[in-house]
């Protein structure tokens, strides 16, 4: 699926560096107002805490209008992690029980206007290769902040905060040794779409000057 922006085919400066932190920065070029006409400043900044890993997204309007924007992740974790385990035997839980839909993905990466049910009043989600046929699972206003990346067969596991973001997408390809958990704060184009980038749903404006934050965090237990 592909409903990422230009900033992954970005070089990032290094801002700032410690053995704990690094701050990555992305300013507003010639290039990206090819893309995108606004003059912004983007930073990704990775702190380790302990088994934490807390990536945090600042975005700011150093123009002189209003400035729409959205932010997503595409972070993947090893899946199976070993001990000569298989995709199936892992599986994702959800912090709160949810009944939810998720939002159908086309083969052309747009997305369909309606949903089709998946969980009921359910927090657990058996992870199988057949789940990402038709490509990722994209969640939208889950009432969980948290997601847990668990296997039948041992304790390791993986945590994910993501409160603050609308949308969650869980995606993998086929036979691929890793899953993704992805929060966005907003979509790609639905199909048929024809409205303005400053128009489509859940885009953040910024107002000249203003700052935008949001992050997720990584924990790993082992």
């Amino acid at each position: 699926m592909e409903c990422r922006g230009f900033a992954q085919e970005m070089e990032f400066e290094t801002a700032e560096q410690s053995k704990t932190h690094i701050v990555m920065r992305l300013n507003a070029n010639g290039y990206t107002k090819t893309m995108y006409p606004y003059d912004f400043m983007f930073e990704v900044s990775y702190t380790i805490d302990g088994n934490d890993i807390n990536v945090e997204y600042d975005v700011k309007n150093r123009g002189k209008s209003d400035m729409p924007f959205a932010v997503g992740a595409h972070p993947g974790f090893m899946c199976p992690m070993g001990f000569n385990d298989l995709f199936t035997d892992y599986y994702l839980e959800f912090s709160r029980n949810e009944t939810a839909d998720i939002l159908r993905v086309r083969t052309d990466g747009f997305f369909e206007a309606g949903a089709i049910p998946f969980l009921k009043n359910e927090k657990i989600i058996n992870l199988d290769y057949g789940l990402f046929a038709s490509d990722a699972l994209v969640f939208k206003n889950l009432k969980s902040d948290t997601v847990y990346l668990k296997s039948h067969k041992h304790d390791k596991y993986v945590k994910m905060q993501f409160g603050g973001f609308k949308y969650l997408g869980i995606w993998t390809r086929l036979n691929a040794p890793y899953v993704c958990i992805e929060p966005w704060t907003s979509l790609g184009d639905y199909y048929g779409y024809n409205g303005t980038f400053e128009e489509k749903p859940d885009m953040q404006i910024l107002k000249p000057g203003a700052s935008f934050t949001i992050n997720h965090i990584v924990s790993v237990y082992e």
